[in-house]
């Protein structure tokens, strides 16, 4: 919820004790959270459930259910997606240029050399 809206869900107020009240409401302020598809609103309804019975059990669990909303559309940090992504960012870094200081990449690449480290 925070990483999406900067936010907390629930009102923070100075003291632990207050804190621990409005906690235990498991009221969330879902104004303050951007919209986001269904999918991944569930996921969040999840993992803010008041009831322990309602959320997670593992983070493993959950884990595999971000990674899904992340992978369902084509999405992630695949080597594919991460090249294509860089290819039309600086795609000048892929052109054999004698001038740069990438000695050679080409379109297949598993690794580029750039002054005298490979990555």
């Amino acid at each position: 919820f925070h990483m999406l809206s900067g936010n907390f869900p629930r009102k923070v107020v100075g003291s632990d004790t207050a804190m621990l009240a409005v906690a235990e409401t498991g009221d969330v302020d879902w104004g303050l959270c951007p919209v986001v598809e269904n999918a991944l609103s569930l996921v969040l309804k999840k993992m803010l459930s008041l009831d322990p019975e309602d959320r997670y059990a593992e983070t493993g669990e959950l884990a595999r259910e971000l990674e899904y909303f992340i992978y369902r559309k084509g999405y992630g940090p695949t080597n594919v997606t991460l090249s294509e992504y860089l290819r039309e960012q600086v795609p000048y870094i892929f052109e054999n240029d004698q001038g740069s200081y990438f000695r050679t990449i080409v379109k297949d690449a598993k690794t580029v050399e750039m002054a005298g480290y490979v990555i």
